[in-house]
């Protein structure tokens, strides 16, 4: 394979699909990184109609904004550091930030740079955010259009 994308999250099981990555892209292929930062919701944390209050309000806009901001800078961060360690030397390797649903933008953005797979964990998540945000990988796995290899969590690191 020539260019797969590889969802990461910052979480250590996220990333074992990097040594799969590399395992299958051909020397001096391509790997591109992407760390999706979901919006921050309010509603999840305090009652929905003061949630909604807060973020009407001048304050709550720019207090959202900014988090957001600082979040989608920290991604970058983390991605920059995963380019820069000696594991991914020999490839040519892209980072890419995005906001949204993280298995809609996984899936947008697979489309949109035409990679051959989809390398990814079977999950970051654990326990009730799991729940509550259900498995990325399995709506991924559901509706890709190209290939999609799975590490699953007990893979040795």
């Amino acid at each position: 394979m020539q260019h797969v994308l590889v969802p990461l999250d910052t979480s250590k099981l996220a990333e074992r699909a990097l040594s799969a990555a590399r395992e299958i892209v051909k020397p001096g292929g391509t790997i591109t990184l992407i760390q999706v930062v979901e919006p921050a919701q309010p509603e999840r944390y305090i009652e929905p109609h003061y949630a909604d209050q807060f973020l009407r309000s001048e304050y709550g806009r720019a207090d959202a904004t900014t988090l957001h901001h600082s979040r989608i800078d920290r991604a970058a961060a983390y991605l920059r550091g995963i380019i820069a360690s000696p594991q991914m030397q020999g490839y040519e390797v892209k980072l890419l930030t995005a906001s949204g649903d993280p298995a809609d933008i996984i899936l947008e953005t697979a489309a949109k740079i035409g990679v051959d797979a989809i390398v990814m964990s079977t999950h970051g998540r654990s326990g009730l955010s799991k729940l509550v945000y259900g498995s990325v990988t399995q709506k991924v796995l559901s509706s890709a259009a190209c290939p999609v290899l799975v590490v699953p969590m007990k893979a040795a690191a």
